[in-house]
This record gives C-alpha cells, sequence and structure tokens, in this order.
C-alpha cells in the first residue's frame, strides 16, 4: 500500500526556528527535570531517617546514576536514526522507513537487555567498591542494600529512555512528560508508605525509599 506523505515544512525566519525549539524542547527539557526531582524526593525523605541514611543514599545513588549514564550513552542514538529513518523517505519508501524505526527502538531494547546483567553484576560489589575507595564500611553496607533495591528498577529506567528518546523523535513530547510526572507522583506516595510505615506497611526506611524509586521506575 502507498503513504502519501508531505515533507515537513520548516521554519524560515529566526522567530520560527525558536518557536519550534521551544515548542520541541521545552517538554523535553521539562521531562529531564521532573525524572531526577525523585533523587530530591528521595533525599528529603531519608533526610528525616537519619545523617547515615542520608549518606548511604548518596554515596548509592553515585553508582547506580554511573551505571544509568553508561546504558544512556547508547541509548540517545535512538532519536537521531529514528528522526533519520522517517525524515528523509516519503512516498513509496514509507514502510521502509517505519521498519528503520522499529528496527533501531528494537535494538535499542535489547542492548538495555544485554547491559543490564554486567550492570547489576557491578552494583552486587558497590559494598566492596565502596570500602576499597576507602568509605566507611557501616555506610558502605547501608549503600549495598539501597542499591540491591534499586537494581530491579535499572532496565525499565533506561527502557523508558529508549520509548522517550523514539516519542522525541516523532514530535510526541507530551506523552513522556506526563508518564514521567505520574512516576514521580507515585514514587514520593510509596516513599511516605514504605520509608516511614504508613498505612499499615513496615517502616523500611532506606530499603523502602530504593523499593519506592524501583517500583516508580517499573
Amino acid at each position: 500500500m502507498t503513504v502519501n506523505a508531505t515533507p515537513t515544512q520548516l521554519p524560515r525566519t529566526w522567530r520560527g526556528e525558536m518557536g519550534a525549539l521551544l515548542l520541541l524542547g521545552g517538554p523535553m527539557a521539562l521531562t529531564q527535570i521532573v525524572q531526577f526531582s525523585i533523587y530530591t524526593i528521595d533525599t528529603i525523605m531519608i533526610g528525616r531517617v537519619g545523617t547515615d541514611a542520608l549518606a548511604a543514599a548518596a554515596i548509592g545513588s553515585v553508582i547506580y546514576f554511573l551505571l544509568w549514564m553508561v546504558g544512556a550513552g547508547p541509548v540517545s542514538a535512538v532519536t537521531p536514526m529514528v528522526s533519520q529513518a522517517i525524515g528523509t523517505t516519503i512516498g513509496d519508501a514509507d514502510s521502509d522507513a517505519r521498519r528503520d524505526a522499529r528496527r533501531s527502538v528494537r535494538m535499542a531494547l535489547w542492548l538495555v537487555a544485554l547491559l543490564t546483567l554486567p550492570m547489576l553484576g557491578v552494583l552486587l560489589f558497590a559494598e566492596d567498591l565502596l570500602v576499597f575507595f576507602g568509605q566507611d564500611p557501616d555506610i558502605a553496607s547501608m549503600a549495598q542494600a539501597y542499591v540491591l533495591v534499586l537494581a530491579p528498577g535499572l532496565p525499565f529506567a533506561l527502557g523508558v529512555m529508549v520509548l522517550r528518546n523514539f516519542l522525541a523523535a516523532l514530535n510526541k513530547t507530551m506523552v513522556p512528560l506526563f508518564l514521567v510526572t505520574l512516576s514521580v507522583a507515585i514514587n514520593a506516595t510509596l516513599n511516605a508508605v514504605l520509608i516511614f510505615g504508613l498505612l499499615g506497611a513496615p517502616a523500611l526506611g532506606l530499603v523502602g525509599a530504593g523499593i519506592a524509586s524501583s517500583i516508580s521506575y517499573f
């Protein structure tokens, strides 16, 4: 079946360029800010547990975030690859463009799956790494427990990034903003329940914060 497509009309003025940039980039930037507010919420709530818990969460998050950055690097290629696929072909070639875009997203998700095992392996030795670099053994032990409950959420966090980048290439940036905002609200609610033991749940402190974040990523 032939799909008729019309090439995108690019802005021809400075104001048009700026407007198009803000329309696309504004929600993307806000999504990123909202996503990282999870760490701010965790810090505020864990801080009420105690200084040791806050220190453990801080150094544990450093290891977790470094691994996230390792996965986020290649995943970031989804946006330009999908944009190139759907932006340079029209008419009869549209089915090829869709195939290439679909392949890029699928391969990125496979890459996340392949990276998950070695990254989880690093998290299993977080305590040893922290002690090796001179951290207090007790704090390192708490950080180990924290990152272990964060670990199941890591592949989902990267998988969401794949799909966010795909939607960005389609200029559908409001969908990720809505979903990420919803996940932050879920994280804050679960934090209150699992850290402080509200609604009859056990008060798990630092571990509860990790469980809440992992569920919200899922």
